[in-house]
């Protein structure tokens, strides 16, 4: 589900993306969305926050695989970097993130993280509700 096409692209939607794309190949999924920038972070990157997330899977071994995980903001000198872990048996699957996300300019970092950060993780979080009404 994590590498499919149309669940992420619902995941991009249901995280409030205007445009988003979803390309595979072979373990590796990547994700373009454009979600409306807040008026705080406009003068940084413009109308909208443009991610770009890519996951590079391994192969599902005895309930448990990880992912390679990068995004990064166009326009801005942002970066999240980590790690998917999903496990799981015949009832209950369960995905961790360990992830990084920084801002690299000098002296506003901290202001834009802030600003910026709930922008990347809305398309993170949104994978749980989507994927209980995925699977029912």
């Amino acid at each position: 589900m994590l590498r499919d096409k149309n669940f992420l692209s619902k995941v991009a939607e249901m995280a409030g993306a205007d445009s988003s794309e979803v390309t595979e190949d072979d373990s590796e999924v990547t994700l373009r969305a454009g979600i409306a920038a807040p008026s705080k972070a406009q003068k940084f990157v413009g109308q909208s926050i443009n991610l770009k997330m890519v996951a590079t899977w391994s192969d599902l071994i005895d309930g448990r695989a990880e992912a390679d995980l990068s995004s990064t903001v166009e326009n801005m000198p942002a970066t999240l970097t980590g790690k998917a872990i999903l496990r799981g048996n015949e009832k209950l699957t369960v995905v961790d993130y360990e992830c990084d996300f920084t801002v690299s300019v000098p002296l506003l970092s901290k202001k834009i993280e802030e600003t910026a950060s709930p922008y990347v993780m809305r398309v993170i979080d949104k994978q749980q509700e989507v994927g209980k009404e995925w699977l029912s």
